[in-house]
């Protein structure tokens, strides 16, 4: 393997902090956070960032930039779902990606990021070694808050030969075609050790190899030597002249295998995206069939990648029973596979009470999936809300399709959650668009640079007019001029405004003055020339009427509706 091909695969803090510094002519350089924990874990990655974070770093959100109309966290996304989503970043195909997380163990789930920008065709991809961990440990310097960036266009091509599905797996145990290595810890690969998940049992696929992706790691959180890394291969008698793949809980440590593989010369590892908590819950199923070689059909599938778009349709029917851990909800001929504990997450909910067994007259289909007749579309995200408890919404989704969903189904915080953003959109959308007042003031030419310069905030020069010397200034005549100048005022949903009330248009007259072909008519009063100060009265006036009118306006109407 050659160097440049490893410096590729890892930087170290050193390397990019002077990268950050020097902003290396030609260097696209985009610097990423993928950090992402486990539920039990209890920790807040889009907080931590926003905290602290490598100067210069986007959030790269891993369960956000999925298929989330997968039954399984954080798949694969559509090849255009991941274009959009880096462009959004910043990232475009001459962009340079480091890649790192704040993780304990220095990298844990920023290999996931840098495998994915690679499965779409973007190979200028690195991560940080160490992680953010080795960062501050080396005393570099960091920021807050939230990244705001330009976007860019990012063009993705999806390379099906570095994504493994269930199908493949399962044809595997008679085929031997690859190597199947699982990156969970030791003791969920014997069994011993319980899931982090609820409703998943331990254990592994069979003729799978274990090594756990800490392995990878020193006890600093620097990835290892690729001496090392292959002496580990070796040991685990893995051969890395011929296929492997890899897999773990759902597709995140298992990059740890491939990172591994590349620094040892092997760039060709695929992942095994279900992974086991795709494998444990249809082997279960087939299991309790007592079908060996009952088969899954995939349908719906436009592109191979992982358990991306599944749905799945059964030769022979699975047992139903509300007591079973999985729940199968046929929506609208949609199948989606989740737990009881994630439906009844919201008790009162109508998914809680199907679930749990009460009578709610809810027919099954021939897979026992419980029949519901609304959009399946507009389900995806209810589902993840109760999976996440945080609403992430498709550019074409339309919040109202949501709200009605959530009402049907009966999700309280939900509902609350979307109604606070139409609200927040109706304020805005019905905010009435500012009024834009114009005033002329009257100088001679040496005033005008003075006066220009020190106009009070929110008073903009627009035009001047020259309207010749036709007065005398001692033995010289001088210029004079109007300074046509505006202010925007805002006004607020409640009805008060910056606008002239009635009387005060009656009082001051108002007329259209053309003052040149090159120019729009501009608003202008016509009465005496105004000064700064003038001004700034005139406006308080102004708004003082106006809220007086709306006071008014507001008493009548409380009176004819008593």
């Amino acid at each position: 393997m050659s160097q440049q091909l490893l410096y590729r695969a890892l930087v170290s803090a050193k390397w990019l902090s002077e990268a950050i510094k020097s902003q290396q002519a030609g260097l696209a350089l985009r610097i990423v956070d993928a950090s992402w924990y486990l539920p039990k874990m209890k920790r807040d990655p889009k907080r931590e960032f926003e905290e602290r974070h490598i100067p210069g770093a986007v959030f790269f959100d891993i369960d956000q930039c999925s298929d989330r109309t997968s039954p399984y966290d954080h798949m694969l996304p559509k090849a255009s779902d991941f274009a959009e989503y880096v462009g959004k970043l910043g990232v475009g195909n001459d962009s340079h990606v480091v890649v790192y997380d704040g993780s304990d163990q220095g990298l844990f789930s920023a290999p996931r990021v840098w495998w994915m920008f690679r499965v779409f065709g973007h190979e200028a991809v690195s991560l940080l070694d160490g992680g953010l961990k080795n960062w501050q440990r080396e005393g570099n310097a960091l920021s807050s808050g939230k990244a705001q960036v330009a976007p860019c266009e990012f063009h993705a091509s999806l390379d099906k030969s570095l994504v493994k599905t269930y199908e493949d797996v399962l044809d595997n145990l008679d085929s031997r075609r690859f190597q199947l290595v699982d990156a969970r810890a030791a003791g969920r690969f014997r069994g011993v050790e319980p899931e982090p998940r609820d409703g998943i049992e331990p254990g592994h696929v069979p003729g799978s190899t274990s090594i756990p992706f800490t392995d990878f790691l020193t006890e600093s959180g620097l990835e290892k030597t690729p001496e090392q890394i292959r002496a580990l291969f070796q040991e685990k008698k893995v051969d890395l002249s011929k296929p492997v793949v890899a897999t773990c809980g759902s597709g995140v440590t298992a990059c740890h295998v491939v990172l591994g593989a590349y620094l040892c010369g092997k760039p060709d590892v695929a992942v095994y995206d279900g992974a086991w908590v795709e494998w444990q819950h249809l082997r279960q199923s087939l299991h309790a069939l007592g079908e060996v070689g009952v088969r899954m059909r995939m349908e719906g599938r436009e592109e191979m990648q992982g358990a991306v778009g599944l749905r799945c349709t059964w030769d022979i029917p699975p047992p139903a029973g509300t007591q079973a851990k999985w729940v199968r909800l046929n929506v609208g001929g949609t199948v989606f596979l989740t737990t009881r504990q994630t439906l009844c997450r919201e008790q009162k909910s109508f998914l809680c009470r199907l679930c749990q067994g009460e009578e709610l007259q809810s027919d099954r289909d021939e897979t026992g999936a419980y029949l519901i007749d609304r959009d399946p579309t507009y389900f995806g995200p209810i589902l993840n809300f109760l999976r996440h408890g945080k609403l992430v919404l498709d550019k074409d989704m339309a919040e109202e399709g949501i709200l009605e969903e959530a009402e049907f189904y009966n999700i309280g915080p939900l509902i609350r959650i979307i109604k606070d953003r139409m609200e927040e959109k109706d304020y805005t959308v019905t905010q009435v668009p500012p009024k834009h007042v114009y005033r002329v003031l009257q100088c001679q030419e040496e005033e005008l640079t003075q006066m220009v310069s020190t106009m009070s905030d929110g008073w903009r020069f627009e035009q001047l007019v020259n309207i010749g010397s036709s007065y005398n200034y001692g033995n010289e005549d001088q210029t004079e001029f109007l300074c046509v100048v505006s202010k925007e005022l805002y006004n607020s949903p409640s009805g008060l405004s910056s606008e002239p009330s009635h009387k005060a248009k009656k009082e001051l007259p108002w007329v259209i003055l053309q003052v040149s072909p090159l120019f729009l008519p501009f608003v202008l009063h016509a009465g005496p020339q105004s000064t700064e100060e003038d001004l700034e009265e005139e406006e308080q006036e102004v708004e003082e009427e106006a809220e007086a009118e709306a006071e008014a306006e507001a008493e009548e109407k409380g009176a004819a509706n008593p």
